[in-house]
């Protein structure tokens, strides 16, 4: 950008500001999560997706040649490695491991099933994901992670749950990783810890009868993305009247799923409009220091305790829910899969 233009003078707080107040003029009344929170978590999104999309990345044949034959074929026709059967059996659990690893790929995977060629023509995986997906390749074996894989939820104790999880962001804080905190926020996201411990306690004031119900509501906390200050929406559940309640589902479901998707959608428009170079990207030494804080902090791990806040049943019943709702979607996956097939 050259010196003296005025767009110079923007940063990228700049833009979200602008972003927010445009769609928050759609917005009735306010969310129970702080402006600033929404920002920090928006911000955040933006400078770690910038940073993830110029990471180098490989194909999962590239690596299974790398782990398994240490490079034997190096640039040989992907279908004569296949003719290895046991490489081709790593591959498909490599394969398989990756698609449940990242979900949203199930569906292509299970489309390029019938065309050899297509199929191993293999995904990619970038840099910042092979730190988690090694970690989890270790652990494949392990019995909580199987069942996590296999969606067997209602065999899983806590506190084999809350020790898979522990190890897990032991090995992120012990890496080499330049962002440890885009690596804490996503172990938190998708496996959730301190978000279901603050839903046991719920769980756990809630009469047996009426459990089902608020878990189902309680679930809905999951769509938030902004783990350090999400739990309040569980924190206040239990002081709602029913009228409360049904703001507090359509609170949690306009917040998760339009509000700031629309701000990211219009701060990214925004930056593409005035920013072709992508400059407001390039963070000073200070706000690449104050942006690896982000999340590293770990403001969202709360105190609760299990057999004093909770009981394992708690966590079982929660589980099962979960376990419903994992079970439903596969379902729907696979009918859109057979349907697209069919076509």
């Amino acid at each position: 950008m050259h010196k003296g233009n005025w767009l110079s003078y923007f940063k990228l707080t700049d833009i979200i500001e602008y972003a927010f107040y445009l769609e928050s003029q759609n917005v009735i009344g306010e969310f129970y999560l702080r402006e600033d929170d929404i920002k920090k978590y928006i911000y955040f999104y933006l400078v770690s997706n910038n940073k993830q999309q110029h990471a180098n990345k490989k194909s999962i044949i590239t690596i299974c040649k790398e782990k398994y034959l240490d490079g034997i074929y190096k640039d040989e026709d992907t279908i004569f490695i296949m003719d290895d059967p046991y490489f081709r059996s790593f591959y498909e659990r490599i394969l398989e491991h990756y698609s449940k690893f990242n979900y949203g790929k199930t569906i292509e995977a299970e489309l390029k099933r019938g065309n050899i060629k297509k199929r191993y023509e293999g995904n990619q995986i970038y840099d910042f994901q092979m730190h988690e997906f090694d970690a989890l390749e270790e652990l494949f074996l392990e019995t909580t992670y199987k069942r996590i894989r296999s969606n067997k939820l209602h065999n899983i104790k806590y506190t084999d749950y809350e020790m898979l999880v522990n190890e897990l962001k032991d090995r992120i804080k012990n890496s080499d990783l330049e962002f440890k905190n885009i690596q804490l926020y996503k172990l938190e996201k998708r496996f959730n810890l301190e978000l279901i411990k603050c839903m046991l306690t719920v769980i756990a004031k809630t009469k047996k009868k009426e459990r089902k119900n608020v878990i189902k509501d309680l679930i809905l906390t999951f769509l938030i993305p902004e783990i350090d200050t999400r739990q309040k929406y569980l924190e206040i559940y239990c002081e709602l009247n029913n009228d409360e309640k049904l703001k507090w589902r359509r609170e949690i479901i306009h917040l998760s799923t339009i509000f700031i998707p629309r701000v990211i959608i219009t701060s990214t428009e925004l930056i593409d409009m005035l920013f072709r170079d992508g400059e407001v990207y390039n963070l000073t030494d200070k706000e690449e220091t104050e942006f690896k804080k982000i999340y590293y902090d770990e403001k969202y791990v709360n105190e609760y305790k299990i057999n004093k806040d909770f009981k394992n049943i708690h966590f079982k019943e929660l589980m099962v829910e979960i376990q419903n709702i994992n079970d439903k979607f596969r379902t729907t996956v696979d009918e859109i899969i057979k349907k697209i097939k069919r076509n």
